[in-house]
Order: structure tokens, then C-alpha cells, then sequence
């Protein structure tokens, strides 16, 4: 490994601090009736299928996705490609405890699965129990008759993206890609491009907000934005998703384009 990438993977590691048990022993204990059910038993939520979420998205309804990531900041930590914004936070609390109307909302399977789901294991549990416990805690009436997806959409469909993406969206929508550049090649034609860093995205945020404002400024029909900028994604949905379509395909595009497990961070360090 040449200096200058450990020097970086460094520093990237160091934002990952040591677990916190006992906070998160406390945010168990410390629940009511209806958060200790949701915990034990699953979120009571209801999961559309595939084919539904797909006529919501044609019809305008925006998309968001909920990680680990996401769970991360809202519990004040930093993550690999994210570093902890107390603004950021905020943005992503309300996502889920009001989000934006006509909002599907992508969730992880630990969620609302029983213990006795083959997939858990311990790794899984050591990643994805802390999403459980904020998950049935936060999961309010408000939220109830949300339509909810998986977080993991766009990752099983990655191979059909680009065919969907022409189909999904309307020929009259004007397309807005938040991303890697790279990924037009996925998106129709005439699709405009913003960049974001692929680190810290949420750095840019103003800039990235201002310029979004223009283009609804300057738009008369549907704008579509096509995301894939992290948690960042979530911060344009709760502040755009009532006045365009935020459609948040996050690691779906570089499933798309380099096979499943093509993750964004690893790409990120070479």
C-alpha cells in the first residue's frame, strides 16, 4: 500500500470510534409498551412488492433508502464516507418521524423481521441491531400508513436500471443526476449532471441545494432527481421531495455497472 492511500484509509478508519453498548442499552430500556413490541416482535409495517413500488415511482412518488449509514449519524457517530453533522442528523430524524408526502420509504428486513429469520446471524446482529432498536422506537402513528419498500430495491434490480430508468420516468420529466458522473451512462438522454463528493457529501450541501432550487426555478414540469450521494440522498428528500421527485438509488448504480458488491467505498480508497 503506497503512503499516500494508507495515509487516507487512515484517516477514513479513525472516524470509526469503539461501540457504545451501554447508550444503546439505554435506549432499550428506556421505551414504552408499544416500542418494546415493535422491538420485540418487528415493526408492524407492511412491505410492497416490487412490482408496486415500480408503479408508484412511474406515477411520481419519491424513494428513500435506510442503513446502518443512516442509523450511524442519527446515533452521533461518523461512518466511512460520512463524517457526523449535527444539521445532517436533523434532516434524517425527520425523514422518518414526518417524512414528505407520496415518500416511499426503503427499509433494511431487521426491522420488522422476527428473531427467528435464517438471516440473522452475528454479524449481521452486530451491524444491524441498533437500526432495529431506533426503528421501534421512532416508529410512530404518523409513520404508520407510509408506503414502505426495501432498502435493498435498487440493489436486486441494479441489472434491469437502466431499462427501468426509462421506463419509470416520464418523457416530459426533466432528469437530474446527483452522482458520479459515470453513472449517465445508466440514465436517459438529456439527463443533467450535478456532482457530490464522494466523501463527506454533505460538506457541499448548500451548493448542492442552491442549484437544485434553480433547476425547480426554472422547470415547469416534473423534475426527477436520480441520487446517489449517501445520506446525503436523505437531506434532499426531506428539503425537495414535496416539490419534485427524489428517486434515491444510491449503490444500485455501481451494482449496475460493476456487479453486485460493487460498493461505493471501496472505489473510493483506490
Amino acid at each position: 500500500m503506497d503512503e499516500g492511500l494508507e495515509a487516507r484509509v487512515s484517516n477514513f478508519m479513525e472516524r470509526i470510534k469503539p461501540s457504545t453498548p451501554l447508550k444503546l442499552l439505554v435506549e432499550i430500556v428506556i421505551r414504552t409498551p408499544r416500542q418494546w413490541r415493535n422491538l420485540i416482535l418487528g415493526c408492524p409495517i407492511g412491505i410492497m412488492s416490487d412490482s408496486e413500488t415500480l408503479s408508484l415511482l412511474a406515477k411520481g412518488h419519491s424513494f428513500v433508502r435506510w442503513g446502518d449509514g443512516e442509523t450511524a449519524l442519527v446515533r452521533g457517530k461518523s461512518i466511512f464516507y460520512q463524517e457526523y453533522d449535527k444539521e445532517l442528523k436533523g434532516k434524517l430524524e425527520f425523514v422518518v418521524k414526518d417524512p414528505p408526502k407520496n415518500t416511499i420509504i426503503g427499509v433494511p428486513w431487521v426491522i420488522y423481521s422476527s428473531w427467528r429469520d435464517p438471516k440473522w446471524n452475528k454479524r449481521i446482529f452486530k451491524i444491524m441491531f441498533s437500526t432495529r432498536v431506533y426503528w421501534s422506537k421512532n416508529l410512530k402513528g404518523q409513520i404508520e400508513n407510509v408506503n414502505f419498500s426495501r432498502t435493498e430495491f435498487w440493489w436486486d434490480l441494479a441489472p434491469q436500471l437502466k431499462s427501468l430508468m426509462n421506463k419509470l420516468v416520464s418523457s416530459n420529466s426533466k432528469l437530474v443526476l446527483i452522482g458520479d458522473e459515470k453513472f449517465l451512462a445508466l440514465c436517459p438522454d438529456g439527463t443533467k449532471h450535478l456532482s457530490i463528493p464522494n466523501l463527506d457529501a454533505f460538506s457541499h450541501y448548500e451548493t448542492l441545494a442552491k442549484n437544485v432550487q434553480e433547476i425547480l426555478d426554472s422547470s415547469s414540469g416534473r423534475v426527477t432527481l436520480l441520487v446517489a450521494a449517501g445520506p446525503t440522498t436523505k437531506a434532499l428528500v426531506k428539503d425537495f421531495a414535496n416539490h419534485c421527485q427524489v428517486i434515491d438509488v444510491g449503490h444500485g448504480f455501481n451494482f449496475a455497472l460493476g456487479g453486485r458488491g460493487a460498493w461505493a467505498w471501496q472505489r473510493d480508497i483506490k
